[in-house]
Formats: C-alpha cells, sequence, structure tokens
C-alpha cells in the first residue's frame, strides 16, 4: 500500500494502472478523489459517481470496526434497504484501517469512485473464451451448487485469507476446486492451493494484492497444486519446487478464462447462471464498502452514506430470491465468523457495487 505524503490516504499501485488501458497523466492519485481532467477517457467507459451522498461520520480509518456508533449508523441506513447491521465476530478488534491494509486485495481500475471500465482486463494478453447465452436453457428461480452436488465438500468450503490480500487467489482456488469436483461427478474433492499461487504467480503481488484475470490466465499456464501438498500460511511466501513435506507437486491446471459480461445487463446475469450452471462456481471481483463489514444473513444493498473501503473477490456458488429480492449466493474469505457463517447474498440484477462486471472462471482440465 502506498500512502501520499500529504494526505495520509492511499493511493493505487502503479500496476494496477494497467487494466484500464488509459493514458495516465497524473503525478499522484488519491482513492475516491479521482479528477477526470487527468485521464484521456476511451470510448464506451460508463461513469458512475459514487461520492454524491455526504460521507458517514463515523466511519474513520482509526475506528473499529464494531465500535457500536458504527453498528447504529449503518443499522438506521441499511433498515432502508431492506437488511440488519450486525457486529460480526471476525473484525473483534479490527480497525477500518487495518482491514483496508489487510484484507483489500483484490486490486481494481483506479477509476474505483466514479468510472466503470472495460469489464474484462487482460493483464498477460493471453485469449480468453467469450460466453454467449444459450436461449434454450431453463434457468430456475434459485440454484445452490452445494445442493446440486452433495458429494463435493468443496463447495461449501468456507477459507480465511487472515491478514493477507490474497482473497483474488483464495477464491480462484476456491472455484476452481468446485469445479473440478462437479466435473468428475465427486472424484476429485479436494481443496486447491492459494498459498501456491501466491508464492508462484509473478504477475500479481502475493499478500498486497492481485487481479482476478491474471491469476485464471496463471491456472492456465502453470496451475495450482493441493492444500494438503502446499498449506495455507497467510503471509508472503516464495515459490517451492516440491510438497511442503517433500513430496513431488502435481499441478492442475485449467483451459483458457472465460468471458461472462455482456454489452446487454439482463443477459450478463443469464451468462453467469449458465456458467454456473454448466461448469461450477466463478469468481467476482467488486467495490466494497464499509458498510458491508456488517452484513448478515440479509440481502446486501449498498447504504447511501457508506464510503468505499477495497477491492475484493470472492466465490459465486448460486442465485434465489428472498422477500421478492433477487440475489447471488455467495462465499467470502473472511472465515466463518462473518456474515451467514462465511456465505452473504448480494442484489442481483443490479450491478451492484460492480459486482456483475468481472465475474470470471475457466474450465478445469481433468487429471
Amino acid at each position: 500500500m502506498i500512502l501520499d505524503k500529504k494526505s495520509k490516504l492511499p493511493l493505487f499501485y502503479s500496476q494496477s494502472l494497467a487494466d484500464t488501458k488509459v493514458s495516465m497523466k497524473f503525478k499522484s492519485f488519491i482513492v475516491g478523489e479521482p479528477n477526470e481532467t487527468l485521464f484521456n477517457i476511451p470510448d464506451g467507459v460508463k461513469c458512475v459517481d459514487y461520492t454524491v451522498d455526504p460521507p458517514s461520520t463515523a466511519f474513520d480509518d482509526s475506528t473499529l470496526i464494531n465500535d457500536p456508533r458504527v453498528i447504529e449508523e449503518v443499522s438506521r441506513e441499511a433498515e432502508a434497504n431492506g437488511w440488519k447491521a450486525v457486529a460480526n465476530k471476525r473484525f473483534d478488534g479490527v480497525t477500518f484501517g487495518s482491514l483496508k491494509q489487510s484484507m483489500m486485495g483484490n486490486s481494481l481500475s483506479p477509476f474505483i469512485l466514479r468510472h466503470r471500465v472495460t469489464p474484462y482486463s487482460d493483464h498477460s494478453s493471453s485469449r480468453v473464451v467469450k460466453r454467449t447465452f444459450d436461449p434454450n436453457l431453463k434457468i430456475p428461480e434459485s440454484y445452490d451448487a452445494r445442493k446440486e452436488y452433495p458429494m463435493c465438500t468443496t463447495l461449501s468450503q468456507i477459507s480465511d485469507q487472515k491478514t493477507c490480500g490474497c482473497c483474488y487467489a483464495m477464491a480462484a482456488a476456491t472455484s476452481l476446486a468446485g469445479r473440478m469436483c462437479i466435473a468428475t461427478n465427486g472424484t476429485f474433492d479436494k481443496q486447491l492451493s492459494t498459498q501456491w499461487i501466491i508464492g508462484c504467480d509473478d504477475t500479481t503481488l502475493g499478500c498486497n494484492g492481485g487481479w482476478v484475470e491474471s491469476v485464471w490466465h496463471f491456472l492456465q499456464r502453470n496451475g495450482t497444486t493441493t492444500s494438503t501438498c502446499s498449506s495455507f500460511m497467510g503471509v508472503q511466501s516464495k515459490c517451492h519446487s516440491m510438497c511442503d513435506n517433500g513430496d513431488n507437486v502435481t499441478l492442475y491446471r485449467t483451459e483458457e478464462p472465460v468471458d461472462l459480461h455482456d454489452k446487454d445487463p439482463e443477459k450478463t446475469v443469464q451468462i453467469i447462471q449458465q456458467e454456473i450452471m454448466t461448469h461450477g462456481p466463478v469468481e467476482a471481483a467488486y467495490y466494497v464498502f464499509k458498510d458491508f463489514m456488517h452484513l448478515g444473513s440479509d440481502v446486501y444493498k449498498r447504504t447511501k452514506k457508506t464510503t468505499f473501503q477495497g477491492g475484493h473477490a470472492v466465490r459465486v456458488i448460486g442465485w434465489g430470491t428472498e422477500k421478492g429480492t433477487p440475489y447471488w449466493l455467495v462465499a467470502n474469505t473472511w472465515g466463518t465468523d462473518w456474515g451467514d457463517k462465511g456465505f452473504f447474498k448480494i442484489i442481483r440484477g443490479k450491478n451492484e457495487c460492480g459486482f456483475e462486471d468481472r465475474m470470471t472462471a475457466a474450465v478445469p482440465i481433468l487429471p
């Protein structure tokens, strides 16, 4: 994390500018305070202003996430959106500032608050497969991969990234594990290694963050091994040629990553649903705001006065409807002491917090 000396606010890594494909003319860039005159904005970029509402008075980087004042303020706003704010045990004693530095590991566009860039960003210039929707496919009202494939324990897996900003790698590893189990009808039901990815993928920043597109290209080129071979430590590590116990490494790779986005938002939702039904979980990258820390078992919709926290990546395993609100069913990487035992629901079909803009995955190459 880079800090601006004057404002003390976090700046984006210069590496993260690559995914915008935009010519930059700046000396420093403060998150949440973009100056549109500094950029040559390409045609087709849609602008979304997330700063139109006044900032929260209770949210400060030095404030504890579970401070009663914060819970009370979030609750007032959340109730209007149909959800109840809770104090998740996962963040007991944790401040917003420490969370931002340690757990917001998905690198997003520098237009993080005001601009939505091209949904699929390919850092490695490798090919991707463009998915289209099959109109003959009947999409059910609800779908839960855990129930469809009960023999696959990996689909119910909830991981904890601890204080390592590796959500992009963890969500990819767990998504691929679920896909391999589905593809083998339960024969392959092993957890795959996040640690191997953050240690060996030199196109990302390890525990300091990365891009979901890059990690899936890494899985195509190199693959990852099992968690038994390379267990998660929660810290940065080097790339090793052997398993933790000295055994030889077996790597599991994928085909080309898929682009699940369509210019028509409704078709994008259908393509994502089709992909989950056909091949299993997908990975989503999105913008996280401070009120998200207090989500429980309700359907999340961003509150008006909340402020930006960081980029995050998660595993999407299904969808449904609750009290008339359509949602995505998602597995987070913050352990079972957050949300609904580690899972959460977010409103579907509204591209909430950019949730539907950058979903991706790949078909596994079976052993």
